[in-house]
């Protein structure tokens, strides 16, 4: 039986850069969607857990079969360690399959797991929808309170300034329900992640983004009423349209004191892909880690320096590390999209 939270209890979802315990990876297998570039995603994936573990502790998922052949782990050079959680799992998106930490009232966390449909049904991931109730079941984790809720939510759909306010796209909830209405959405929010508002945004839209219009790909928070936004410079670029009216529509958002918010502005990196088919490459699906904050990079090196300067300027103080993501985003996403950061007081050590 599930470990249930009070009813009682006021949520809060934290926002990315308060302290954390560790980052929860999967780790990329034969026989999934990374089959055919698995050599060079699996290598990505040891340059992303080599970064993290600079800063805090690593747990990572990986299927039983692979625990005696792969090596991922074994680096004794790492300052923190990586944990090891043998479970079955579909693919390695975890910020949309793994479970959400809030805290109540006290400051005490919870977990929150919400339906996974595949990405409004693309992909039949039975082992993601159930992966949130396996990794609570670890002894890691399964102290903390846990709630199943019955409406698909994937993690990267919502971005928290961690004072109430929530930030998400109208596309991405109107094509997982066909029933929509922002003011159920907003109610739910409220009632189970403690949202005192959301601002939503009705434009913003990248070429080859298979999840309708993710948040984290387009706009994040970032400390001192500051949001941080892909942008796009180039008229001639078919994003053009999509970012200006974005950016036109951010520039009408208020802080909760009614000011405007600081916007920083993104470079558009140079176009990812092959053919007639553009990979949705955006510096806004950055990691913020413990005092670091891991930026993805895509062979493009004027535009990779650009964006670097602006999220050091998101989060001064923070040193800003390039993940290359030429291989992640063939599948859609990038440091963020493959990571769930585990807030602290999360992890039992």
């Amino acid at each position: 039986m599930l470990n249930q939270p009070t009813v009682e209890a006021r949520w809060r979802l934290p926002a990315e850069w308060e302290p954390q315990d560790a980052v929860l990876l999967a780790w990329p297998f034969e026989g999934s969607d990374w089959t055919p570039v698995l050599r060079y995603a699996q290598q990505t994936y040891r340059e992303l857990i080599a970064a993290i573990r600079r800063y805090q502790p690593v747990v990572l998922c990986i299927r039983g079969e692979d625990l005696l052949t792969e090596d991922c782990w074994s680096d004794p050079g790492g300052k923190h360690p990586v944990i090891v959680v043998a479970t079955e799992y579909d693919d390695t998106w975890l910020r949309d399959t793994a479970p959400i930490t809030l805290f109540d009232d006290l400051g005490r966390p919870a977990w929150a797991n919400f339906v996974f449909d595949g990405w409004g049904g693309r992909s039949h991931h039975p082992l993601d929808a159930s992966l949130a109730s396996r990794l609570w079941a670890e002894p890691q984790f399964n102290t903390l309170p846990f709630q199943n809720y019955p409406y698909v939510m994937e993690g990267g759909a919502i971005d928290s300034d961690g004072m109430g306010t929530v930030m998400t796209t109208t596309r991405c909830w109107r094509s997982r329900d066909t029933d929509f209405s922002k003011r159920r959405v907003a109610a739910n929010l409220g009632l189970h992640l403690g949202a005192e508002r959301v601002l939503w945004l009705e434009h913003g839209e990248l070429l080859g983004d298979d999840t309708d219009s993710h948040v984290d790909m387009l706009a994040r928070f970032a400390p001192d009423n500051t949001i941080v936004y892909q942008g796009c410079q180039l008229p001639s670029d078919p994003h053009y349209p999509f970012i200006q009216s974005m950016r036109s529509q951010l520039e009408t958002f208020r802080t909760l004191s009614g000011k405007p918010y600081r916007l920083l502005e993104l470079p558009m990196p140079s176009p990812v892909g092959s053919g007639l088919y553009r990979c949705p490459a955006s510096y806004a699906n950055f990691l913020v880690l413990n005092s670091a904050v891991l930026m993805p990079t895509y062979g493009d090196d004027e535009h990779d320096q650009q964006a670097a300067r602006v999220i050091g300027t998101a989060f001064p103080g923070f040193e800003v590390i390039g993940i290359d993501c030429r291989v992640l985003i063939t599948q859609g996403g990038a440091v963020h999209c493959a990571t769930m950061n585990l807030p602290l007081g999360t992890l039992r050590h």
